[in-house]
């Protein structure tokens, strides 16, 4: 290498440390720039190639390279919209908010500090607009051209319109007390007194009466009662009865008049078909058998047989299609009756009860369920009432779905779901179909018949009253969402993160953003946590990767290479000096 080859040398080593010195410089004042990715410069050979000989002239040829790939940490930010990533992906951003295939450019950034412009647009510290995949409010899907960037759109938080959620579920876990007496409203007997003529009722109105009716039963009491053409022994009053005899003597044969008997298998056949229990006859001995807070005994005969007279209590008839014998209409008291909220299209709020009502069949309840007040409703049945039937149980006091009536099976198993029809005036989507879940058939899971009081333990409803924007949420799956102040939400966007095969070969574009060239390879669009590109984190971002310690370390490193090369250049411009001298 000649004198001037050396000093060449030298310079080039000059201008490769300072441009070594200019990247420290450019990192050290980034230091805290979001997204920021560092950059170093790299150092090679410089050769002249065309010089002959085994030393050729040769420098240094400096070469700049920006260490995209690099993962920064991540620090939290109070602001949900502050996006950072961990992984290989990239923000899609656009330099306007309605970027088309001839006008605007996307660019890509790992910048996310992102917060809503006066028209509701994320855009970030450097002014960009952050793209995404518009959610469909009706089915939660994304576009499927998920190559294109055109496909996507800027991301909007604004003008965003309140929610309300029409509940279709309503789920019950609750036991209705197998052992509950069965209720009802009771019907006197009424008497007439043979003294006096005087009408008389109940066992109360008879003992204050003073009159001679007749003598009143006590449990256990014998009694006997003798039957003649000339007259009756009336059984005026009484308790009811659960254990005694009644002895009957017959001294003549009665009147061929109806409701009269003159043997046992008469009076079985007469308890049979007019007293509403059931008689049996063995050996010589009537069984009269029925449930003594159901049934009633009413009098039967007239004329000059006997009169049994027996005071008890009876359910009141019912039929839930009629207002003064339902439930809903407060004519029968319930068993057990409890309520939950429903709400309908328009997110208003009404009252759903279900009342039931045990009944004189076995594992079986009577059950309305019905809106209150009964004038929310347009309905063809009285009192509001959506759905009535009933529900049976198994023996073991699970729920026996098959032969439960089809009102409150569920269309799923051969049934009805609930149907409720607005009246006019509530402006709701009508008919409002609810699928109500009473549980698993044979499981102990919805509603049960135990021996134990009756308990509404747990119940899930849907839907939700109107509300409106309250925040914005990001999730690391990078779905935007609404949440609304009565809890529900609504997805808006699905964010796409950009891969590259090289991601050190983007071009630096400044204001931390970057755009695909040959050697980066084309952009691939992915949804986080897929294909590489890494997972979002929300409320946080991702900080330089600068690290001030390596930048001074080479910053010393990099002032000594300078000083030597300067020094190179002064000894070889003095060496000239002697060589211009001895030719003087």
């Amino acid at each position: 290498m000649s004198l001037f080859g050396a000093i060449a040398a030298g310079m080039t080593g000059l201008d490769a440390n300072a441009q070594a010195l200019g990247s420290i410089s450019a990192n050290i004042s980034n230091l805290n720039t979001v997204g920021y990715k560092r950059n170093e410069t790299r150092f090679q050979t410089l050769v002249s190639p065309g010089l002959g000989g085994l030393n050729k002239p040769s420098g240094v040829l400096p070469s700049a390279r920006n260490l995209i790939d690099q993962q920064g940490l991540m620090q939290t930010s109070s602001t949900s919209t502050h996006l950072g990533i961990t992984g290989d992906g990239f923000f899609v951003v656009a330099d306007i908010s309605n970027p088309t295939n001839t006008t605007g450019t996307f660019q890509f950034t790992r910048a996310g500090q992102f917060e809503p412009d006066k028209d509701g647009n994320l855009v970030n510290t450097s002014g960009f607009f952050l793209r995404g995949w518009a959610i469909d409010p009706t089915n939660g899907t994304i576009t499927d051209d998920r190559g294109s960037l055109t496909a996507t759109e800027t991301v909007n938080v604004a003008d965003i319109a309140g929610s309300a959620t029409i509940t279709s579920n309503v789920s019950l876990e609750m036991n209705l007390n197998s052992e509950e007496i069965i209720t009802g409203a009771p019907t006197a007997n009424t008497i007439i007194a043979a003294a006096t003529g005087q009408t008389v009722t109940g066992t109360t109105a008879l003992n204050s009466a003073a009159v001679a009716g007749g003598s009143q039963l006590a449990n256990g009491d014998a009694v006997t009662i003798t039957v003649t053409n000339a007259g009756a022994t009336n059984l005026a009053a009484g308790n009811d009865q659960t254990s005694g005899t009644i002895t009957f003597t017959f001294n003549s044969t009665p009147d061929a008049t109806a409701n009269q008997f003159s043997t046992l298998n008469e009076l079985k056949a007469l308890i049979d078909s007019n007293v509403g229990m059931s008689a049996s006859v063995v050996g010589g001995t009537l069984t009269v058998t029925g449930d003594p807070r159901s049934t009633l005994v009413t009098a039967v005969g007239a004329g000059n047989g006997a009169r049994l007279l027996a005071a008890g209590t009876t359910a009141a008839t019912y039929v839930p299609t009629a207002s003064a014998t339902n439930m809903a209409s407060g004519a029968i008291t319930p068993s057990f009756k409890r309520s939950v909220q429903i709400f309908d299209s328009k997110g208003a709020a009404h009252t759903l009860s279900f009342a039931f009502l045990k009944s004189n069949h076995a594992n079986t309840y009577y059950t309305e369920v019905f809106i209150e007040p009964a004038g929310d409703t347009n309905l063809a049945i009285v009192d509001g009432i959506v759905a009535h039937g009933r529900i049976r149980f198994n023996t073991d006091g699970t729920i026996d779905i098959p032969n439960t009536d089809a009102a409150f099976r569920g269309a799923e198993n051969g049934g009805n779901d609930l149907t409720i029809n607005y009246s006019t005036a509530q402006g709701a989507t009508t008919p409002q179909t609810i699928k109500l879940d009473l549980g698993a058939n044979g499981t102990a899971n919805g509603v049960t018949q135990f021996a134990a009081a009756s308990s509404l333990d747990e119940f899930t409803v849907d839907g939700a009253i109107f509300g409106q924007l309250a925040s914005i949420s990001v999730n690391d799956g990078g779905t935007i969402t609404a949440l609304f102040d009565n809890g529900t939400s609504r997805d808006l966007y699905k964010l796409p993160l950009a891969t590259f095969t090289n991601s050190n070969g983007l071009d630096n574009l400044g204001k931390n953003t970057f755009q695909q060239t040959t050697t980066s390879g084309a952009f691939n669009l992915q949804e986080a946590g897929t294909g590489g590109a890494g997972s979002v984190s929300p409320a946080s971002f991702e900080a330089s990767t600068v690290d001030l310690a390596d930048e001074f370390t080479d910053m010393i490193i990099t002032q000594q290479a300078f000083s030597a090369n300067g020094k190179v250049v002064s000894v070889g411009t003095e060496l000239m000096d002697e060589v211009i001298r001895l030719i003087r």
